[in-house]
């Protein structure tokens, strides 16, 4: 059951992908640019879905999840990709698997949309600042509230 919800969640993240506009591009080591498409803080959670493109071809990010995280720049704190209570990174798609520390992004054209999960900034916190490896950083990403 929860895998046909995350299914269904994959697919209706993609097709919506497809239409979005990006709130913010950068760029992977690989030449491909990286969209943010949403940063959204909801219920004290800041939900970032980003969608890596393919615009050199096909390629796999390989991202520590350990080194995913946001700076709010009002209060200077550093936040990283939330865990649930079983020590699994809340992120999509992630290896979570003892001792597996990374989520692995295939993409092929036109794109791949994937996400991470992190504790909210502060309420008076307009913007962030995303740090995602080999990707330059999303400086002063809106957050819709």
């Amino acid at each position: 059951m929860f895998r046909l919800a995350t299914l269904i969640l994959l697919l209706l993240l993609a097709s919506l992908a497809q239409a979005a506009q990006p709130i913010q591009s950068q760029f992977h080591s690989s030449g491909n640019s990286v969209d943010v498409l949403r940063a959204q803080v909801k219920d004290g959670v800041l939900t970032v879905v980003l969608r890596a493109n393919a615009d050199t071809g096909k390629y796999t990010m390989k991202l520590p999840l350990d080194g995913v995280y946001y700076i709010d720049p009002k209060s200077r704190r550093k936040y990283m990709v939330l865990r649930d209570e079983k020590g699994e990174w809340i992120a999509n798609p992630s290896k979570n698997r003892p001792g597996w520390n990374y989520a692995e992004v295939g993409v092929k054209a036109p794109g791949r949309v994937f996400w991470f999960k992190f504790p909210a900034p502060e309420s008076d916190a307009p913007t962030v600042n995303l740090v995602v490896p080999d990707v330059t950083p999303f400086d002063g990403l809106p957050i819709q509230r």
